[in-house]
């Protein structure tokens, strides 16, 4: 399944946002052309919106990978599996190192924006 829009759902939203014109604009880069200066800030924050609860969403889902990664760790810790698969024990680190770190940066970005 696509989350990519349609031809169509683009259409609809620069509209929603009062673009003056769309379709058939093939003599123009501009991306922002046929739009208002406040349609295009209300499209931008629109964008803005959703960019964020989507990195929301990926925090959620990194908080929920750690925590299970962790348990996993501490299981292998008392079952003393680090004496016998130290490459196991280590690859399990390196997930809830690489889990706390994504949601790190996600934090800053959402601070920061």
């Amino acid at each position: 399944m696509s989350n990519t829009p349609s031809k169509a759902e683009i259409e609809a939203l620069v509209k929603r946002h009062g673009a003056l014109s769309y379709r058939n604009r093939a003599d123009t880069q501009n991306p922002a052309f046929g739009f208002s200066e406040a349609g295009l800030a209300s499209l931008l924050a629109e964008v803005r919106k959703q960019h964020d609860a989507l990195i929301l969403q990926l925090v959620e889902a990194l908080c929920e990978c750690a925590e299970d990664s962790q348990e996993q760790l501490d299981r292998m810790e008392a079952a003393r599996l680090r004496d016998y698969k130290p490459n196991a024990v280590a690859w399990q680190e390196d997930t809830i190192a690489k889990a706390k770190a994504a949601i790190t940066a996600a934090r800053a970005w959402l601070e920061d924006t």
